[in-house]
């Protein structure tokens, strides 16, 4: 806004030499007040282009201060032989991770829980990526093998003994963190199928149906109920009777009447019922036949466990 003083005439003003008496009345009629100063108030057009340069010029500051940034923190992962500095600025300064996580195995009578932890990459060609209970097993053996090639993916496997010792709610909480902490790089956001971890130090989100919402779930979801399958598949000539390698654990008409007439064996939650009614007598864990019998079957799930947990490191699994 600019401001004009404009000096007003007194009575008496002098123009070319000569004196005039300008008078009262004149001035009245002028509504002009004596020896006052009016001010003529001139406004301004407004413009833009000021507010424009100004957002421009921070703008460009601000991308050339977080390229800056990015040529450091670069130079400085490159370098540095220190897994927890690259992770930390990798993580922070580098990526934006979003993690998805579910697991498979919370209902069945036997066998571990199983939980996975999957961060797809950027622009990634996988199709199909749902609720994995609603894919067919041999689509799921495909995602898997998809999934696993090109994504961060960590697993998490809590046994049935441990079920028993701190219940399956619990295990499933310890199986899912450590699906985490079996990532490459710890990410940014995580994202779980339900309810969020009751962690303290793990900060996460749960979406309820998350399997049919989001793609990182979906593919966790798939990653999980993949690898508890194959590895109910694997147990089951260990322990032929339950016929394992269809129901994977679950309470079938074929399996209920097993666990009657042969007892819980060394993977059944004995926690859970009907299995807690069908544990193995007195009487029968003093047999000679039957201790040579579970003896020999925890050979064989010690020696398939190595080989399990073998082919997980080989495939970046666990760490």
């Amino acid at each position: 806004m600019i401001v004009v003083n404009i000096p007003v005439p007194s009575k008496a003003t002098t123009i070319s030499g000569t004196r005039l008496n300008l008078g009262k009345d004149h001035i009245a009629s002028k509504k002009l007040t004596p020896n006052v100063d009016k001010r003529i108030i001139i406004k301004p057009k407004k413009t833009i282009a000021p507010v424009f340069l100004l957002i421009l010029y921070i703008t460009c500051r601000l991308a050339l201060i977080n390229t800056l940034r990015l040529l450091i923190v670069n130079q400085i992962v490159n370098q540095s032989n220190c897994k927890f500095i690259h992770d930390y600025f990798v993580i922070n300064f580098i990526m934006n991770i979003l993690c998805g996580i579910d697991e498979a195995g919370r209902g069945p009578l036997a066998g571990p829980v199983v939980s996975a932890a999957v961060v797809l990459p950027d622009n990634h060609s996988i199709k199909g990526l749902k609720d994995s209970k609603k894919i067919s097993p041999k689509l799921r053996e495909e995602l898997f093998d998809e999934i696993i090639s090109v994504s961060d993916v960590g697993i998490g496997v809590v046994s049935s003994r441990k079920i028993d010792r701190i219940n399956i709610l619990q295990a499933t909480y310890v199986s899912m963190e450590k699906a985490l902490m079996n990532l490459k790089n710890f990410p940014n956001k995580i994202l779980v199928d339900g309810f969020p971890l009751p962690s303290e130090k793990i900060k996460s989100e749960g979406i309820i149906k998350g399997d049919e919402k989001i793609e990182q779930i979906s593919a966790a979801s798939i990653i999980a109920k993949v690898a508890r399958d194959r590895f109910m598949k694997l147990v089951d000539p260990i322990f032929p009777e339950y016929d394992f390698s269809n129901n994977k654990g679950y309470g079938t008409k074929n399996h209920i009447n097993a666990l009657k007439n042969k007892k819980a064996s060394l993977i059944h939650r004995m926690t859970f019922e009907p299995v807690k009614s069908n544990l193995p007598s007195k009487s029968l864990i003093k047999n000679t036949y039957y201790n040579d019998r579970i003896l020999n079957q925890k050979k064989q799930l010690k020696i398939l466990n190595k080989e399990i947990n073998n082919w997980f490191k080989l495939n970046n699994l666990i760490r």
